[in-house]
């Protein structure tokens, strides 16, 4: 609690410096008031192809969560905001990801302002490490774009772009929100902007004491934490075409927690398990443009460090000791030529990543280099064609030669557009499945990468310590990358334009060459040893729809549904050769699956569904946003014992969320919000620790420099 004192102290210090500062420095003829179009920004997007395209010529599945909506909700992580969009399925093993069309959390390419988000726990990006506070709007497109990002962006990318001083004109906002049970989060925005220089600066702080949604444990379920975030942005327009920059991040987390664990003689203990994140980021930047030329230069730095302690109370050794470090450097340069109606990108980078961990042997080294290009051509607003490709030159697997993709969009009239995409992704083989070198001290089992495998079972082997092989040590090979095609065809309706739109986007991935840990040997003391292998094909498909309707003005309504397949192909094609078996747990007679009994890949919803109905008063100066989230019933753990998905004992429950929100502004300064998230009060303790009830949300938000209309 000191700690919590300590910054929510600084921060408010902190907002009256700044405070003071800017009203010496302020213009007399300054409205200071944020002026940010809104409406503006969600029509134009730059994830699709690195260049500013309007959402309405876009030629591939995209949607804009806007910033609105960002404010309006409450929310504080980012997590938060993406479970409530359709088409996207959170994960919560080792973290929190985001499924795009099916796919696993670690095909999603997690992007800030462009740049690889790093850090990854068993391949996934945190979500719940990126805060909401500066977000100017969120851009996910769905399918593979390994055509322009290469590796990770298989199954799509989500691209959090942040505010820009330069738009918000002058501004110092400090921010006080408390989510029930004990969640306090206190931020503080600032934008400055003096004739050709912009800065902003933003710090959040997030507090929370925990709490169990299941009272008898001493494990809280809502994990006690504390973090903090710094983002600043430094930009200089040194004339009309050249403007140059850069920014800086830094992120700490903690988290403690306290659990049971059985030792040697069976006996339960208690361990107290700590958790600690070291993020820093600087990335310098350079535009140049003159008439039909853009030229940007970046490059990204980003280091992160991780650990993670299991302590027992009353012994003298540590339970588990986990350390990861990874540093990140990149650079790439783009051009962009515009002529008339075509537009040509080309583009040169590459990457050196470093990561130490003690679950490798040796500090592990990669770089890659890499180019691409995109042409893409307007015909009279009516037909719009996007075609493009990749090649990259890593240094520890085989070549990429082909990451292809082919767009257009077809302007039917005013009322009708058709959108068909289809392209090819890859992902490389992490560092993980190529090198760790794990073993549960806890459990016993070990998990080896496929580069050192071989390796790590000879001296088992010498040591008397391996029982059985159920691989041969010669189908121990080097990873390929994991391969995808891709295709969508999404049709929009524009019944009335404006006003009612509906669009309906099917889709389908093939996987192939999917990566995963196998049991590989059976060690003397009977723990399983796992290592990676090359082996799945899978597919995903269906389809997704969405309604949005402005019923009168001010009035947003939005519908979307989604339906998925996901299924493996290898496990279908020896369900038709019978060579699955299931048993009943209660008579144990043995039968063999069906097709119809096979429910697919787990941790994915066949359904789901959203409504949200957004209402903006502009004459009484408030607003109101109802959401409605359900995700049907997902297969969670195997419980008989054949792998696979096949019963109803193996799947969790579906749930319905309902949250509220209500924010009024007084005299353009002050901002009063009040909340219900999870007003149905469901709880999933075993899934979905983080579902913690009914949680109310209380905030206030003062605009300092805002003064004036």
């Amino acid at each position: 609690m000191n700690r919590l004192i300590t910054h929510f102290f600084f921060i408010l210090v902190f907002g009256a410096v700044t405070t003071c500062l800017s009203a010496q420095a302020q213009d007399s003829t300054n409205s200071n008031k944020i002026e940010t179009d809104y409406n503006l920004i969600e029509q134009i997007v730059v994830t699709a192809t690195k260049t500013e395209t309007k959402i309405e010529n876009s030629t591939v599945p995209i949607s804009v969560i806007a910033r609105k909506y960002i404010d309006a909700s409450g929310s504080v992580k980012l997590s938060d905001i993406l479970q409530e969009h359709t088409g996207l399925q959170l994960s919560n093993f080792l973290g929190t990801g985001v499924q795009l069309q099916g796919m696993s959390a670690e095909y999603t390419l997690i992007l800030i302002n462009g740049e690889p988000v790093i850090g990854k726990n068993a391949g996934v990006v945190d979500l719940s490490r990126i805060i909401v506070s500066n977000i100017k709007k969120v851009e996910i497109i769905k399918g593979p774009v390994s055509c322009l990002y290469g590796s990770d962006a298989i199954g799509g990318v989500i691209n959090i772009i942040t505010e820009d001083a330069f738009n918000v004109k002058d501004a110092v906002q400090l921010s006080l929100q408390y989510k029930s049970p004990t969640n306090l989060t206190t931020s503080l925005f600032t934008a400055f902007t003096r004739k050709k220089v912009s800065f902003e600066n933003n710090v959040v702080h997030n507090f929370s004491n925990g709490y169990h949604t299941i009272k008898e444990t001493v494990h809280k379920e809502g994990t006690p934490y504390n973090d903090f975030t710094i983002n600043n942005k430094l930009t200089v327009k040194a004339n009309n075409n050249i403007q140059a920059g850069i920014g800086f991040k830094y992120y700490f987390s903690k988290l403690h927690n306290y659990d049971y664990y059985l030792n040697d003689v069976e006996e339960n203990i208690i361990a107290k398990q700590e958790d600690r994140i070291n993020e820093f980021n600087i990335s310098p930047f350079f535009k140049y443009s003159q008439k039909n030329i853009v030229l940007n230069i970046r490059n990204y730095n980003s280091f992160y460090k991780s650990e993670t302690g299991i302590y027992g109370e009353n012994i003298n050794t540590d339970l588990y000791l986990d350390n990861f470090k990874q540093l990140l450097n990149k650079v790439e340069v783009q051009l962009d030529y515009t002529k008339k109606n075509h537009l040509l990108t080309v583009g040169t980078g590459g990457f050196y990543n470093l990561v130490k961990s003690n679950r490798n042997d040796d500090k592990i080294t990669q770089h890659q280099e890499y180019l691409f290009a995109q042409y893409q051509y307007e015909w009279k607003s009516k037909i719009f064609f996007n075609v493009g490709n990749r090649i990259d030159f890593p240094s520890d697997f085989k070549i990429q030669w082909l990451s292809p993709k082919a767009s257009i969009r077809f302007n039917v009239n005013k009322y009708f557009a058709i959108k068909l995409s289809g392209g090819r992704g890859f992902k490389a083989p992490d560092i993980r499945q190529q090198y760790l070198n794990f073993t549960n001290i806890l459990v016993g089992y070990s998990v080896y990468g496929s580069n050192i495998a071989v390796e790590k079972l000879d001296e088992l082997e010498a040591l008397g310590q391996i029982q059985t092989y159920s691989v041969p040590k010669e189908n121990i090979k080097d990873l390929l990358a994991e391969k995808s095609w891709n295709g969508n065809a999404t049709f929009e309706i524009k019944p009335i334009p404006d006003k009612l739109k509906i669009e309906v986007n099917y889709f389908r991935n093939q996987l192939t060459d999917m990566i995963e840990a196998v049991p590989t040997a059976t060690k003397t003391n009977g723990a399983l040893i796992y290592t990676y292998y090359n082996l799945n094909k899978v597919y995903t498909q269906g389809v997704e729809a969405n309604i949005n309707y402005q019923i009168i003005n001010g009035l947003q309504l939005e519908i979307g549904y989604n339906f998925l397949d996901a299924k493996d192909v290898s496990v279908l094609n020896e369900i038709k050769e019978g060579k699955i078996f299931k048993r009943d747990p209660i008579t144990l007679e043995t039968s063999r699956v069906t097709k119809k009994e096979y429910g697919g890949l787990f941790d994915r919803s066949k359904q789901s569904f959203n409504i949200k109905i957004y209402y903006n008063n502009t004459k009484y100066d408030f607003n109101t946003y109802l959401r409605v989230i359900y995700r049907g019933k997902y297969g969670w753990s195997d419980v008989n014992g054949n792998q696979i998905l096949d019963t109803k004992e193996e799947y969790a429950r579906g749930y319905t969320l309902l949250n509220f929100s209500f924010t009024k502004t007084f005299k353009d300064k002050y901002n009063l919000k009040f909340g219900i998230d999870n007003m149905l009060n469901t709880k999933r303790p075993k899934y979905i620790p983080s579902m913690n009830g009914i949680t109310a949300i209380v905030g206030l938000t003062i605009n300092f420099l805002n003064n004036h209309q």
